[in-house]
């Protein structure tokens, strides 16, 4: 019996998304740095909050090479500028389910000088399509305008793996809680 022993560098895979899903991560890192925030302020605001919300829009994902459908379903904590996520994105055909996740993000949230909400978060998800699982790494961007209870807004959307393909998208979202 011999063992085989393979010499120089492990090989793997590269992670960073293709096409539209890497203009989409572009633009919200572009967008991120772009934004001009300032502390959210203790003494305006309560120091903690928590928030139910929904989304759809469009979506595409590298398997398809198509423009679908997206979904999320969240719910959310915040502490000063602190945020953590729980939720559900998906993308979807009319009829047919293509890719979803389930997946826990942490990230900051800071207010505009216009009363822009602005997050940025990460993390790591479960992924999965009707025949196979994995994991993957969420990112999103979102913003989000209106009063301390209920907030219309925009969401940016990738989730980075290997295992079942990247995709991403962009939401329009309605947040309920307390929000600010």
């Amino acid at each position: 019996m011999s063992l085989r022993v393979r010499r120089g560098p492990p090989r793997v895979a590269p992670v960073a998304p293709s096409g539209r899903l890497g203009g989409l991560l572009s633009l919200a890192t572009f967008l991120a740095l772009s934004v001009n925030p300032s502390p959210v302020a203790a003494q305006e605001s309560p120091d903690w909050g928590a928030w139910l919300g929904i989304g759809f829009g469009g979506a595409t994902a590298d398997r398809t090479q198509e423009f679908e459908f997206g979904f999320v379903v969240e719910a959310g904590y915040w502490s000063s500028s602190h945020v953590v996520t729980i939720r559900r994105f998906g993308v979807t055909q009319i009829t047919t389910p293509v890719l979803a996740d389930t997946g826990l993000l942490y990230g900051h949230r800071f207010v505009t000088e216009t009363g822009v909400l602005f997050v940025i978060a990460g993390g790591i998800a479960y992924v999965a399509d009707p025949q196979e699982s994995g994991v993957g790494i969420p990112l999103e961007v979102g913003f989000t305008v209106g009063s301390a209870s209920v907030r219309p807004g925009l969401r940016m959307f990738v989730n980075l793996n290997n295992s079942l393909g990247s995709f991403g998208g962009i939401l329009l979202t309605l947040q309920l809680g307390r929000l600010r």
